[in-house]
């Protein structure tokens, strides 16, 4: 029954000091915290001007090439939107046409 009580007893007092120290640690000197952008820091330094400079001309040309390609996909897409309506709407006349004949062939068969 001591040892049950004794083990926990000891590691509390084992622990008491190293608690003590670091209460008191922290009432003499606040912590402090700083917050630094590098991404910031980098792009407003010289080295980091430089080097976005030199990747700007050295990706430009693939730049141009991704800018054009995307534009002839606009342009299809357009194109073909453009087909697809034009499409449906020559479709619609045309049934439209069609029912319009079957209805008068309907009733002209009903009032001949």
């Amino acid at each position: 029954m001591k040892i049950r009580f004794g083990v926990p007893a000891l590691a509390t007092l084992l622990m008491l000091p190293t608690v003590w120290a670091q209460s008191n640690g922290a009432a003499a000197s606040p912590a402090k915290v700083g917050v630094i952008s590098v991404q910031a820091a980098i792009q407003s330094s010289a080295e980091g001007k430089q080097a976005a400079a030199e990747l700007q001309s050295q990706f430009a040309p693939r730049q141009t090439e991704l800018d054009n390609l995307r534009k002839q996909i606009e342009d299809a897409s357009a194109y073909h939107i453009q087909y697809l309506e034009r499409r449906r709407e020559s479709t619609a006349g045309a049934r439209g046409r069609s029912v319009n004949a079957n209805l008068s062939a309907q009733a002209a068969g009903i009032a001949g």
